[in-house]
């Protein structure tokens, strides 16, 4: 998020309410836009069009999912190489390392693609279409992690929001056969791609098309690779079982199963986070990245150990306080979701079952907290404890689910879900703490010690040497 902070600390500090206020619409533009228009969009075509086409049902339900995991393998570290490049102003190498890396992604996603529904016998055109509709969505996964990266945020979000418009038109009036809509929908989703593409190409320039230089700091940062996919398995993972379990899912066609009781509820809930995701944009790149950058300054200049524990007290309390703010804006608005349920409204309006909500709501509250605490650590390059947390949480919502799904009534299901992102909450905050705590002994073993290299002698060298 280069560039971000400097405007938002622009809007904060013309001390006016008018530009408090635009720094909290542009901070919600950026960090949760383009899920808010894709969830919408989304939403829209399922819901409201009345569109009972089980082949584009499957395709956008699963298609969004399964590019999102694979997101995960890639955009995490395209992050860290992006802003290594802003960084050291190497804007060049930004667009052909993006490309280079969404070519191998959608490689891979591809053959992922084709193998899944060819052993599942689909037809031809269905394997074709769906396969373009996930390898689109992937490619604009990944190019607007390099969009966002450049000054014309503005483009970044109108590129969303036509996007999500054309999206639902081109599904309605594109045709009326199942390859007619799905075809449509991707077709929406290339138009938004190429305007980051534009974007991107405009904002950083290029002297080559394509590169996979990206391989070499595979080696060094190779654990952003995992820590994206096992979060997004992490999500998404009671989800799977539970569609996978036969007393709770129906199969609307060959390998596409569903749970009408689960499904939407957590959809819902998963939307409550977005606060969380806004709060931590807002948190992160103002406030905090002040102290953060005055903190790591005086590291550098090699300052005297007071100015250095005092910089460390300022930057652990602002880190608190930010915390403490986030938790509180997030449960503020969970409350608000949750009387809503309470009440009836979302029963009322689309039959959600009030119980899956209820925990789903929870469980979403504290996967918002999980998210701000794991990026806070990656913050301080503490990759290895995120992608452990990551792969713990994993593996722990993946043995409740099954537990779940055979031993508790379908009220509960959620409860894997919950329960896992809870109990790592607490344990990546208590992480975080320990980590701020020491970070003037761990940033200094991370330094490389400048002595020469040389030949060693023993003790028992010396004393033959002595006779």
């Amino acid at each position: 998020m280069a560039g971000i902070g400097f405007r938002l600390n622009r809007m904060f500090y013309r001390g006016s309410v008018s530009s408090d206020i635009l720094a909290i619409f542009y901070s919600m533009l950026v960090a949760a836009g383009p899920w808010i228009i894709t969830a919408a969009s989304l939403f829209a075509i399922l819901y409201f069009f009345d569109i009972e086409d089980p082949y584009l049902f499957v395709s956008l339900v699963y298609g969004f999912i399964i590019s999102v995991i694979f997101s995960g393998l890639t955009n995490t570290f395209l992050t860290r190489r992006v802003s290594d490049h802003v960084y050291t102003r190497n804007y060049k190498k930004i667009f052909p390392e993006t490309m280079g890396l969404l070519l191998v992604a959608n490689s891979l996603l591809a053959l992922f693609c084709v193998l899944f529904l060819g052993i599942n016998k689909h037809e031809a055109w269905f394997i074709f279409a769906f396969t373009y509709l996930c390898v689109s969505l992937l490619s604009l996964w990944i190019v607007s992690v390099a969009s966002l990266a450049t000054e014309n945020i503005q483009l970044y979000i109108v590129s969303y929001i036509i996007f999500g418009v054309t999206a639902a038109l081109f599904v309605r009036f594109f045709g009326d056969g199942s390859f007619d809509k799905i075809m449509g929908f991707s077709l929406s989703v290339n138009l938004s791609m190429f305007l980051h593409l534009i974007n991107t190409l405009r904002s950083f320039g290029t002297e080559e098309f394509i590169s996979f230089k990206w391989f070499g700091a595979l080696k060094k940062y190779w654990e952003n690779i995992f820590i994206g996919l096992a979060y997004n398995l992490a999500i998404w993972i009671d989800e799977f079982v539970v569609w996978r379990s036969k007393t709770y899912s129906q199969e609307i066609l060959k390998g596409f199963r569903f749970s009408s009781y689960y499904d939407l509820p957590m959809f819902i809930s998963y939307l409550s986070i977005i606060p969380t995701v806004v709060m931590f944009v807002m948190v992160l790149e103002t406030r905090f990245y002040r102290r953060y950058h005055e903190f790591y300054s005086i590291i550098i200049s090699r300052s005297t150990l007071n100015d250095m524990e005092l910089a460390k007290d300022n930057m652990a309390e602002e880190l608190r306080k930010s915390v403490e703010l986030t938790v509180i804006i997030q449960l503020f608005f969970s409350t608000l979701l949750f009387i809503a349920n309470e009440i009836g409204i979302f029963s009322r309006a689309f039959y959600v079952e009030k119980a899956i909500l209820r925990i789903g709501i929870v469980g979403a509250m504290f996967n918002g907290f999980y998210l701000t605490i794991t990026l806070l650590l990656l913050y301080f390059d503490f990759r290895r404890d995120v992608l452990w947390l990551n792969t713990l949480t994993f593996l722990c919502n993946l043995s409740l689910s099954i537990w779940f799904v055979n031993k508790a009534p379908y009220t509960l299901l959620p409860a894997s879900y919950t329960i896992s992102f809870t109990i790592f909450t607490f344990v990546s905050y208590a992480i975080l703490l320990k980590k701020v705590e020491k970070i003037i002994q761990i940033e200094f073993s991370r330094q490389k010690i400048q002595i020469e290299k040389g030949v060693v002698r023993t003790l028992k060298d010396l004393r033959g040497d002595l006779r």
